[in-house]
């Protein structure tokens, strides 16, 4: 599908506009819409991005990955299904910490007084980590819970209080994706709105096992590969293959019970991970990151290393992101990448995203604008007004005719001097200090 009929399904372009307008009748059935196994994978592993360094990472390491590349591979969750294993871990040691501290103190704990207690709460570091356990956390083991089960309810419910996080890292294809999605179903007649709400998921005889439609697809592929031969496959295979796959299923399912090894299928099975959770509450321990919640003090790590100070309002920050996304959409009408300010978890990435050089062409040239206005000196606050706006009227006509060189070198100029007019200015009051001293003598 190309990218001007995703466009005319979503954003409401003119399909006569396109120089094949016949395509109306060919995709008058289409209904794009993301499948709920790869927002699942993606969830996950935003999880594992903004929990990585308080937690997971040191989780990680205790469940054997202990090398840089297998550090990695955990981190961008290749494996999904390990992904969900140290989430599951994550969620029940961290709730179960989280709440020790009230039903220690309470006689009578409810989950309405907890809530009462928290406002009592003045630790950055447990407002962090209860943001991230009760609600993201929680909020992506309620859409597996609701994928399994066909609940679009419990679906929706948890993508709209997970989606924000999405907007505090660089993820534009799903900051995208999961907006036009919304509006999609905002703006559908009540028929298509039905239909979306009882097909999110779809089961295989067992009603508590639904996958969405794209994980369906791919465990179909993964069957009739299992029965591929080695080597180049002719065409004559692969069609033999795909047509009897079902076939060849049920004789290797009889072959297997009748050698009484077992029916073929797959049982499910739930494994619990009281050990990991166990050993991850053993650490969140050793760091006392709980004990005091009342007590005003700096957001830590599982490891011991103090966290940037902001993770305090990563709720805040991700939702006033979100928000501003959509105001840009509405404003311009059009789905476009948009810089927006970066959630930072550690000191060092506070480090690197206040960087000059890290910053677009554009947030250069603002922070040129915000040097100049603090020159002392006017007539070279002047000259650097005129340069800083010639840079951006090039910048706003064609932004491929000003490099990032440029701005950064005028960044540069700029900075140092207004570094040279203080020490002058400081040096200035230092002389008229000693001639004062002078003339009392």
């Amino acid at each position: 599908m190309c990218h001007y009929i995703f466009n005319i399904c979503f954003a409401g372009t003119n399909l006569d506009d396109h120089p094949h307008n016949d395509l109306r009748k060919a995709f008058d059935f289409l209904l794009a819409r993301p499948g709920p196994g790869h927002i699942e994978i993606n969830m996950a592993r935003v999880l594992l991005e903004y929990l990585w360094y308080p937690v997971a990472a040191n989780v990680a390491k205790a469940l054997g990955f202990r090398t840089p590349r297998a550090l990695e591979v955990v981190k961008k969750g290749t494996d999904h299904h390990r992904s969900k294993q140290i989430i599951s871990v994550l969620l029940h040691s961290l709730a179960s910490e989280l709440l020790l501290p009230y039903v220690r103190q309470s006689e009578n704990p409810t989950a309405d007084d907890y809530f009462r207690w928290l406002h009592s709460v003045e630790n950055s570091g447990y407002i962090f980590y209860f943001h991230m356990t009760f609600t993201c956390l929680f909020s992506f083991q309620l859409y597996i819970e609701g994928t399994r089960k066909n609940h679009s309810t419990a679906m929706m419910a948890a993508r709209t209080a997970f989606t924000p996080l999405f907007y505090g890292k660089a993820h534009p294809k799903y900051q995208e994706l999961l907006l036009r999605d919304q509006v999609m179903r905002v703006q559908a007649p009540p028929e298509i709105k039905e239909y979306l709400h009882n097909t999110e998921a779809f089961t295989h005889g067992d009603i508590l096992s639904g996958q969405g439609a794209d994980f369906v697809k791919e465990e179909n592929i993964r069957a009739t590969k299992s029965f591929l031969p080695p080597g180049i496959i002719s065409k004559e295979t692969w069609v033999r293959i795909c047509r009897k796959t079902d076939k060849y299923k049920k004789i290797r399912e009889d072959l297997l019970s009748a050698s009484h090894i077992g029916s073929g299928k797959s049982a499910r099975r739930y494994r619990r991970h009281d050990l990991e959770v166990t050993m991850t509450r053993c650490m969140i321990r050793e760091q006392a990151l709980f004990v005091n919640p009342s007590v005003v003090g700096p957001p830590m790590s599982v490891s011991g290393e103090e966290l940037d100070a902001s993770v305090e309002n990563v709720r805040e920050l991700t939702r006033s992101n979100y928000h501003e996304y959509k105001q840009e959409v509405a404003k311009y009408n059009e789905f476009k990448r948009i810089k927006l300010v970066p959630v930072c978890l550690t000191q060092e990435e506070r480090q690197k995203s206040n960087n000059i050089k890290m910053k677009t062409k554009e947030q250069i040239l603002e922070e040129v604008t915000i040097l100049v206005s603090t020159m002392v000196d006017e007539t070279v606050k002047e000259m650097y007004e005129d340069q800083c706006k010639h840079l951006k009227s090039k910048y706003e006509k064609n932004k491929s005719s000003v490099k990032k060189d440029d701005c950064l070198a005028l960044y540069d100029d700029a900075f140092e001097s207004i570094q040279s007019q203080y020490a002058n200015a400081t040096n200035d009051q230092d002389a008229t200090q000693n001639d004062d001293l002078d003339y009392i003598d």
